[in-house]
C-alpha cells in the first residue's frame, strides 16, 4: 500500500515538473514574441505609443522619438502633452479619457510639434489591448503625419469658398453670362440671361447657342466668330440677338475661350444689352448727318460725300455730277402760306426727289431751300438730263398746301482736278444763272 501511494506521488511530482517545463517554454515563446513585436514596433513608419491600466504612456517607438526630438523619460506619462497644440489639447485629452473609460476605439486629429518646433498634423488612431486571458492592459496607439492631405484639404476648402462666392457674384451679377462646350452647347446659364431672353434654365441647357441668333447678321460673320475662338483667341463685338418672344436686342460680347485640366474646350462668353445705347447712338448719328426738317442729308453729311466722290476721281478717275436745286419764290410761300406750310413744302419736295433718284445718289439739304445732289459715276449729259426730269416732276406734281412748286438746277460735273471750292462755285454759279434767266429752268457750268 505504502509503495503505491510513493508511485503516484512520483507521478504526480512529474507532472507538475512537466507543467512547469510547459510554462517555462510558453513564457520564452512570449517574450519572443514580446520582442519580436516591440523590434516591429520600434521601426514601423507610423509614431506608435502605449498607454498602462493608468492611461500613463509608457512606450513610445523610435518613430515617435524622431519625430518628436524627444526622449523617452520626456514623454514618459502624460509628458507627450507638452508636444500637443495648445488650441488641440483639451479636446485631445477629453476624447482619450472618454474612450479610455469605456474601453472604446478611437481616433482623432491634433497638431502635434516636431523635432524642428513646427507644428505637423496627426491622425492618431488608439485601440485598448489585453492579456492572452482577456486582462485590459491599457491602449495602443499608432499616429500618422496628415499635414499634407490637411493643407490641400484647407486648399480645397479655400477653392470651394472662393468658387461659392464667384459663383454667386455670377449669379447676381446684371452680365449675361453663358457656358458652351466646344460644340456650341449650352451647359451652363446665369439668371440674367434668362431675365433678358425670357427662356428658362431648363429651356436652354442642352440647347446650342444659335437659339440666340437673329438672322441679322450674315454667316461671314459667324465664321470670323469662330475662326477667331477657335484659334484661342478672345472675341469682342456687337451681336444682334433674339428673345423668346421673337423680339431682337444688341448685346456687347465678349467669348472666350477656355481649356480645362483635361484640355476638354469650352466657351465663357459675358455680355450686356446695349439696344438703348445703340438707338442713342443711332438717334445722334441723325441728328449730326440728317436735317432735322426734312429727314434728308444735312450740309455737314453733303461735305463728307463730295470730299468722298473727289478722292474716288483722284484714284479712279470716275467722275460725278452735282446739281444744286433752289425753289423758286419760296419767300413768297412763306410770306402768304406761313412758315409751317412753308416747311410742308420742303419735307413733300424731299419726299418726291427721293422716290425719283438713284439708290447709289446722295441727297441733302445746303441750306434754307436749297438743296444739292450728288450722283456717283455720271457726265455732263445724264446729269443734265436728271437735272431736267427732276425739274419736270417737280413742276407737274400737286403739291398738298399751295397750287404749284418749281425749281431751278445749276449741274456741274467733276471730272478734272480742280478745289472742292472751286467746283462747288461752278455749281453755284449754274444756278444763279438758271435763276437770273427765267427761273424753272435747269443751266449748266
Amino acid at each position: 500500500m505504502q509503495n503505491i501511494l510513493i508511485e503516484e506521488l512520483k507521478r504526480e511530482i512529474q507532472s507538475l515538473k512537466n507543467e512547469n517545463i510547459d510554462l517555462k517554454k510558453q513564457q520564452i515563446e512570449i517574450s519572443k514574441a514580446k520582442e519580436l513585436y516591440l523590434g516591429i514596433l520600434e521601426e514601423f513608419p507610423a509614431l506608435i505609443w502605449r498607454a498602462n491600466t493608468e492611461k500613463l504612456c509608457d512606450y513610445f517607438n523610435t518613430t515617435w522619438l524622431q519625430f518628436t526630438g524627444r526622449t523617452m523619460e520626456q514623454e514618459y506619462g502624460y509628458g507627450w502633452a507638452e508636444g500637443v497644440h495648445p488650441d488641440d489639447l483639451d479636446r485631445c485629452v477629453e476624447i482619450y479619457n472618454l474612450n479610455f473609460d469605456q474601453r472604446k476605439s478611437f481616433s482623432m486629429e491634433y497638431r502635434l510639434k516636431n523635432a524642428n518646433q513646427e507644428y505637423h498634423w496627426i491622425l492618431d488612431i488608439g485601440r485598448p489591448y489585453y492579456d492572452l486571458d482577456g486582462t485590459f492592459l491599457g491602449y495602443i496607439g499608432s499616429c500618422y503625419d496628415i499635414t499634407e492631405q490637411k493643407n490641400t484639404q484647407e486648399k480645397l476648402e479655400t477653392i470651394q469658398s472662393e468658387m461659392k462666392v464667384i459663383v454667386q457674384a455670377i449669379e447676381q451679377t446684371n452680365e449675361m453670362v453663358r457656358i458652351t462646350d466646344k460644340d456650341a452647347i449650352i451647359t451652363y446659364v446665369n439668371d440674367a440671361v434668362i431675365s433678358e431672353t425670357g427662356y428658362t434654365k431648363e429651356e436652354l441647357i442642352g440647347q446650342k447657342s444659335s437659339i440666340f441668333k437673329s438672322g441679322k447678321q450674315d454667316e461671314s460673320f459667324y465664321k470670323n466668330l469662330w475662326d477667331m475662338v477657335l484659334s484661342g483667341n478672345i472675341y469682342k463685338n456687337v451681336i444682334i440677338n433674339k428673345r423668346k418672344d421673337g423680339t431682337l436686342y444688341h448685346e456687347e460680347q465678349t467669348i472666350t475661350p477656355v481649356f480645362d485640366e483635361q484640355n476638354n474646350l469650352s466657351f465663357v462668353s459675358t455680355g450686356h444689352d446695349i439696344s438703348e445705347r445703340i438707338e442713342v447712338e443711332k438717334k445722334l448719328h441723325t441728328l449730326a448727318t440728317r436735317d432735322t426738317l426734312t429727314g434728308v442729308y444735312n450740309r455737314y453729311s453733303l461735305n463728307k460725300e463730295i470730299d468722298i466722290n473727289i478722292k474716288k476721281y483722284e484714284r479712279y478717275e470716275d467722275i460725278f455730277g452735282l446739281l444744286m436745286l433752289d425753289i423758286d419764290h419760296f419767300k413768297n410761300v412763306n410770306d402768304t402760306y406761313g412758315h409751317d406750310v412753308g416747311d410742308l413744302v420742303l419735307k413733300e419736295l424731299c419726299s418726291v426727289i427721293e422716290n425719283l433718284i438713284r439708290e447709289t445718289d446722295v441727297f441733302g439739304r445746303w441750306g434754307g431751300e436749297e438743296f444739292l445732289l450728288i450722283l456717283p459715276k455720271t457726265n455732263k449729259d445724264e446729269a443734265i438730263s436728271i437735272a431736267t426730269r427732276i425739274k419736270n416732276i417737280i413742276e407737274e406734281h400737286k403739291f398738298d398746301y399751295i397750287p404749284q412748286v418749281t425749281v431751278s438746277i445749276g449741274v456741274s460735273v467733276y471730272n478734272q482736278s480742280i478745289k472742292k471750292e472751286i467746283f462747288l462755285k461752278d455749281v453755284d454759279d449754274a444756278l444763279y444763272k438758271a435763276k437770273s434767266t427765267g427761273r424753272n429752268r435747269v443751266e449748266y457750268k
